[in-house]
């Protein structure tokens, strides 16, 4: 395998973003694989002072949660119109927050405003640790799977400074090590085997070559399946997708419920929750002038102005993945300072100072109509009286559309995802 040269004269630092799948399938949720061997050994330079940060989830900050949908509205505008795919935003963003506590003041500032957030790194840091708890917070693990995993590691020859170890470990729960970046192979393996563990065998490769003169770096990884609190109907013929470059036949999924829905002139909006209450799925059908990219991006954060309704729900069964350099994306959403400079985080390893060569972020997407065969009927107890039968709400995805995971405890946007193309 052959390295590539940068042409920088600093040591870069290489970045991965890696977002797995949320899954809507049905079966027992299963636990990650244990380790094969191959991925390196954590926490081998925690400093004697390193420890937890003491702070609840539920507490979570509305400028936070303002910064995590504002990052996956502008995230999903620069991916286009066209765009058919599955991204993590706060899979990136978190990448990004671990990434800004090793930068210079300067650097670290400008992240912070692209991040579209206007407190310190410290106050960051503590706010995404509430969210992150938050996020992790006990729910029926029968019916549904969580998890958040992030990694960082430097080459062998070379040690943490203390600061950037207590935040990371502290803040972000990673696990910090140490590679022997010469050996190429050993490390995209060692890589790749943390990707595939963590993401329960969703995601092989994330990387297949890492920049020359890699010294660091840094991994995220979340993990999202679960069952519908009402399970769907697989039609057993196929039906057709009006997609943007031509028709297709695909396998359609059915239910009829008391679901949250809401008409705006940006388009129509519906939720569908997953057993347990603690996330459900936003589905938007782009009204007249919008794009499915468009529509969710006006739409972001409105989940409270549905009411619940009487609908009929039809969406395709789909299976979708995506693997982006984020460098051109992230560019482009206000970190070009950050990313074009050669020596602007030197607060990650000791005497270096890393620039950024590469930036990758893969996803994975399945929903279908299964659910376990205990709960694959129950239904949430704060439920309203249904609508009279008369006052029922088509929704119809034969069209394009989009789809989003929220964290209803916060309303934040966990993966989102375009469908114009089947």
């Amino acid at each position: 395998m052959n390295r590539k040269f940068f042409g920088f004269s600093r040591i870069i630092a290489a970045i991965l973003a890696i977002s797995c799948l949320f899954g809507c399938s049905g079966g027992h949720i299963s636990t990650p694989e244990p380790s094969t061997g191959n991925t390196p050994d954590p926490h081998s330079h925690i400093p004697s002072g390193a420890e937890y940060i003491s702070v609840s989830g539920g507490n979570v900050g509305s400028d936070y949660v303002d910064s995590v949908n504002s990052f996956a509205s502008r995230m999903l505008l620069e991916l286009g119109d066209g765009w058919t795919g599955v991204v993590s935003p706060i899979s990136v963003q978190l990448s990004m927050q671990l990434l800004a506590n090793g930068a210079s003041p300067e650097v670290q500032e400008k992240m912070l405003a692209a991040l579209d957030y206007s407190g310190s790194m410290e106050d960051m840091n503590y706010s995404s640790i509430a969210f992150i708890r938050t996020l992790l917070a006990e729910w029926d693990k029968d019916s549904a799977k969580f998890s958040i995993a992030n990694a960082v590691y430097a080459d062998k020859d070379k040690e943490f400074i203390d600061s950037f170890v207590k935040n990371a470990y502290g803040f972000y729960d990673a696990d910090l090590g140490s590679m022997d970046f010469s050996d190429e192979k050993k490390s995209v393996d060692a890589i790749n085997a943390w990707v595939k563990e963590k993401t329960n065998g969703m995601i092989d490769e994330i990387v297949g070559e890492l920049p020359y003169d890699t010294l660091s770096v840094i991994l995220n990884a979340i993990y999202f399946k679960a069952l519908w609190n009402e399970a769907f109907t697989a039609y057993k013929s196929t039906s057709e997708f009006h997609g943007l470059n031509g028709d297709s036949m695909v396998t359609m999924l059915f239910n009829g419920a008391n679901y949250q829905y809401a008409s705006f002139s940006e388009g129509e909006m519906l939720l569908i929750p997953y057993m347990g209450g603690e996330y459900s799925m936003a589905l938007v059908l782009p009204g007249e002038s919008y794009t499915p990219s468009s529509a969710m991006a006006a739409l972001i954060g409105r989940w409270n102005e549905c009411d619940y309704r009487n609908c009929n729900v039809t969406m395709p069964s789909v299976e979708l993945s995506t693997d982006l350099d984020m460098i051109p994306i992230l560019s482009k959403i206000g970190f070009s300072d950050a990313l074009n400079a050669v020596d602007t985080f030197d607060g990650i390893i000791a005497g270096e100072e890393l620039a950024v060569g590469l930036i990758r972020h893969a996803a994975k997407l399945k929903v279908t109509e299964r659910g376990t065969e205990a709960g694959a009927a129950t239904v949430i107890a704060n439920y309203p009286t249904a609508a009279a039968p008369t006052d029922i709400i088509d929704f119809t995805c034969n069209r394009p559309y989009a789809m989003a995971i929220v964290n209803n405890a916060t309303g934040a946007v966990i993966f989102v995802s375009c469908v114009n193309d089947l």
